[in-house]
């Protein structure tokens, strides 16, 4: 699987290599330092590391028909299938002075190969296999085919360690061409999928953007082109890939030249343009060797390309971008092989990586236990005795009662909100009075904030004045003594209040019930998450 990584481009405060300061890796002498490097790069990405830490790559991305696959055959000299679902295809190729055959090597899916005819077959198998992740791989290398793939696209990659004679020190990612619409039998949902998939690999700040544009297709409709400008805004690891020019209309070609030149969307590794065979020429069987002196015959006999300047002609044909290509993903290994070695950045990374494996490793649940009974009580035990000392109460900031009584307070001054403010007055005349400060009960609770805070000029909410209650005295009054008011009244009243404590009531209770469903979540999935292949806690939840 892929994954993306979230390290600064600050990483690379010199940026990607430019062309002066890396000559000298084209030298021969150097050869076999660059070899090591892409030698390093691999076994790191063997390990799985490239998860979590950022690790040069070349992505090839650009839209379906682009001509990637053409491009990346005439890099590697294998054949790639073409066919409809596509998945990753990673390609590690290594210079072998021994002169050793092509030895592409497929891990784990079927054994070595010594052949480039049998290679094609064999990625194809594994595509059959990543596309359809319910079948048995095993079944496609015996041959075994299906109707109609599980899936059109998928996250997992085949990856190839390609060794011989001859071969760029180079390591890259096909990565499926982007897509606009898709068919009756498609899937709406695979056009977003290999979108993100893209993403995930460019976003990247160690990743070179092997950026392919088919002359054939108006530039400003090329969708890989504004994903590669979104996630490179200033060119520095882009290197754009003009393919198929002999297929540009007549009179148009000067604005394909002008991305040579550099002049319009430059790049600081500049555009180069690349020509494959056409699909009438593999039919018929054009071989890598054919297709180069195909190549050198267009560049120079065509026009405009013949008549560049000779600064210009290094950005023609594919040999001059392989040779580029294996310089910035050198120069680009060794920075970082530096920096992961010495940087400090790094080096917290890893750590916090350790700490979340680590932390992951703890939280496995232990092997089976010999006495599962004995086991489950001890469990229950344990829970009961936390669960005990939980509603007892904790001195933590985070307990059970600390989180309970910051609703109860709310509650408090919620019911003392709606106690009734007894004025010894008339309406009109209350104005002209004014009670004393009652302290009797100061040294029994004190005043909640927000409580009985009323303004000087104004009555007190709840107010209810001396006349009210003697008219509610008089209507209530059967063969009592004269004075005498009647006790329904004070009843009525206490009622009326105590009503009005019914809304603050549930309000508490519910708060109340979510706090002590939170905390008996979080201990039963403490103490039971790690026991019944971790369906225990929900039994007893």
């Amino acid at each position: 699987m892929s994954s993306s990584s979230t390290t600064s481009t600050d990483s690379f405060p010199d940026g990607f290599p430019d062309m002066d300061e890396s000559v000298g890796l084209c030298d021969p002498a150097n050869a076999q330092g660059r070899r090591a490097l892409l030698d390093l790069l691999n076994r790191l990405r063997n390990t799985g590391v490239q998860k979590d830490i950022d690790l040069p790559m070349i992505a090839v991305i650009g839209n379906q028909s682009a001509g990637k696959s053409s491009l990346i055959e005439s890099i590697s000299g294998l054949t790639l299938p073409r066919s409809a679902g596509t998945c990753t295809r990673q390609l590690h190729l290594n210079t072998d002075e021994r002169g050793s055959p092509i030895k592409p090597r497929v891990i784990p899916f079927g054994g070595a190969l010594t052949s480039k005819s049998e290679v094609e077959e064999r990625i194809r198998c594994a595509q059959r296999a990543i596309l359809n992740p319910n079948t048995d791989p095993e079944s496609f290398l015996r041959g075994a085919t299906v109707d109609e793939n599980e899936t059109s696209f998928s996250r997992n990659y085949v990856s190839l360690d390609i060794s011989g004679r001859d071969l760029a020190d180079l390591s890259f990612v096909d990565l499926p061409g982007l897509i606009a619409s898709v068919g009756q039998s498609g899937r709406v949902h695979d056009i977003e999928l290999v979108k993100n998939l893209v993403i995930s690999y460019i976003e990247r700040p160690s990743c070179l953007i092997l950026l392919t544009v088919a002359c054939e297709t108006d530039f400003e409709n090329q969708g890989a082109h504004h994903l590669a400008k979104q996630y490179d805004p200033e060119g520095k690891r882009t290197v754009g890939v003009l393919t198929k020019p002999d297929r540009i209309p007549d009179g148009e070609e000067e604005r394909w030249v002008r991305l040579i030149r550099n002049d319009v969307e430059p790049l600081v590794n500049n555009w180069y343009c690349v020509k494959q065979p056409s699909s009438n020429d593999l039919a018929r069987g054009m071989t890598w060797s054919e297709a180069r002196a195909s190549e050198e015959a267009f560049f120079s006999g065509m026009s405009p390309w013949c008549d560049l300047e000779d600064h210009l002609q290094a950005y023609l044909r594919t040999s001059r971008l392989t040779d580029r290509l294996s310089i910035i993903l050198a120069e680009l290994i060794s920075k970082r092989s530096v920096i992961l070695i010495n940087s400090i950045e790094i080096q917290e990374e890893l750590y916090k990586v350790l700490q979340h494996t680590e932390k992951d490793l703890k939280d496995l649940p232990p092997e089976p236990p010999a006495d599962p009974v004995n086991e489950a009580l001890l469990i229950i035990s344990e829970f009961l005795r936390e669960l005990s000392v939980r509603i007892e109460g904790t001195p933590e900031a985070d307990g059970l009662l600390q989180n309970i009584r910051v609703h109860t307070a709310r509650f408090k001054r919620e019911i003392r909100a709606t106690a009734p403010s007894f004025i010894p007055w008339v309406r009109n005349e209350a104005h002209q009075h004014r009670l004393p400060p009652t302290s009797f009960l100061d040294n029994e609770e004190k005043p909640l904030a927000g409580a009985n805070n009323f303004p000087v000029t104004g009555p007190p909410p709840n107010s209810i004045y001396i006349e009210e209650v003697m008219e509610r005295a008089e209507i209530s009054r059967t063969r009592e003594l004269p004075d005498h008011t009647p006790f329904v009244v004070q009843r009525n009243y206490i009622s009326e209040y105590v009503e009005k404590w019914k809304a603050p009531s549930m309000i508490l209770f519910d708060a109340v019930y979510d706090v002590l469903k939170k905390d008996l979540e979080n201990m039963i999935d403490k103490h039971f998450k790690r026991i019944g292949r971790g369906t225990a806690h929900q039994s007893v939840l």
